[in-house]
C-alpha cells in the first residue's frame, strides 16, 4: 500500500511538472496565422484596414444627421447603396443608404430617418422636412433603377 500511494505522487508530480513545462513553452510561441476559414480571436490579430471611396458613387450630398443618440453632426456623404421597400406600383420607400462617410473617412450606414438636412450637390437650399428628403431619396433610387435598366 505505502508504495502505491509513492508511485501515484510521483506520477502526479511529473504530470505536474510536464504541464508546467508546456505552459511556460506556450506563452513563449507566436500565435498562429488564422486562415480565412478561422475567425480572429483578437483585435491585435485583426490586419489594419483602410476604406476607400467608392469608384463611382450613387451621389454625394452634404446632410446634418442625427445619431442613435441624437448628437447632430455635418457630414459630406459618397452613397454607395441605399436600402428601399418597393410596393406593387414600383414606389420606393428608402429606409437606409450605405455611404463613405468623407469625416470618417470610412463607410458608414445611415439611416434616413434620422436626416435633419440634406443639401444635394449643386444647390444651395438645404432639404429639412422629413418628407421631402424621403422623396429625394426615392426620386433618386428611381434614377439607381432606370439607369441599371437601360445598361441591361
Amino acid at each position: 500500500m505505502p508504495g502505491e500511494t509513492i508511485f501515484a505522487l510521483i506520477l502526479l508530480v511529473g504530470i505536474l511538472a510536464l504541464l508546467y513545462i508546456n505552459a511556460r513553452t506556450w506563452q513563449h510561441r507566436a500565435p498562429p496565422t488564422p486562415t480565412p476559414d478561422e475567425p480572429f480571436t483578437s483585435e491585435a490579430e485583426r490586419p489594419k484596414r483602410r476604406t476607400l471611396p467608392p469608384a463611382k458613387p450613387i451621389a454625394t450630398i452634404e446632410i446634418e444627421y442625427a445619431d442613435a443618440q441624437g448628437e447632430v453632426t455635418e457630414r459630406r456623404i459618397s452613397i454607395i447603396q441605399i436600402d428601399a421597400e418597393v410596393d406593387e406600383e414600383g414606389n420606393f420607400y428608402p429606409e437606409s443608404m450605405r455611404a463613405y462617410c468623407h469625416m470618417r473617412r470610412a463607410n458608414r450606414t445611415f439611416m434616413v430617418g434620422r436626416i435633419e438636412r440634406l443639401y444635394p450637390a449643386g444647390e444651395n437650399t438645404p432639404i429639412r422636412r422629413r418628407a421631402e428628403i424621403h422623396a429625394w431619396f426615392a426620386r433618386l433610387c428611381s434614377q439607381v433603377a432606370e439607369a441599371e435598366i437601360s445598361q441591361a
